[in-house]
């Protein structure tokens, strides 16, 4: 992660890479830059928090060796940028979502991956367990 200063918003800008989370409740700008991988944006309009997460895989749906910290997976992503912003104060039913990103940046004629759609699944399964409301982008 790094930190620029955007001066057209006149506001720090917070880049987040992949495998990489972020919350804050500065006035400050969180971006990332996405293709077949997931961005889960939250915000507690309540208490003027935010954070994104980047994230490549899904993760693994066999037991056994979990994910664990490792950030590129979404379920461990997902999971650590809530927890966070709880430990900042946020309360779940008041945090908002929206997802960005899950693009097929290759044009094949016959795919066999569905990372991409997995990855935005995913984000919107915990959604909907979880019971926080995606706006639309």
């Amino acid at each position: 992660m790094f930190t620029l200063n955007d001066a057209r918003y006149g506001k720090p800008l917070k880049i987040i890479h992949a495998g990489e989370y972020y919350a804050s409740g500065n006035d400050e700008l969180i971006g990332t830059l996405l293709g077949p991988c997931v961005a889960l944006c939250l915000f507690d309009p309540q208490m003027g928090i935010a954070g994104m997460n980047h994230f490549m895989l899904p993760g693994r749906s066999r037991g056994g060796d979990d994910c664990g910290d490792n950030f590129r997976y979404g379920v461990s992503a997902i999971h650590s940028l809530m927890e966070s912003m709880k430990s900042m104060g946020v309360e779940k039913q008041n945090l908002r979502a929206k997802i960005f990103g899950g693009g097929n940046v290759l044009d094949l004629r016959q795919r066999s991956n569905t990372i991409p759609e997995d990855n935005v699944r995913l984000a919107k399964i915990i959604m909907e367990v979880e019971d926080i409301p995606i706006d639309e982008v």
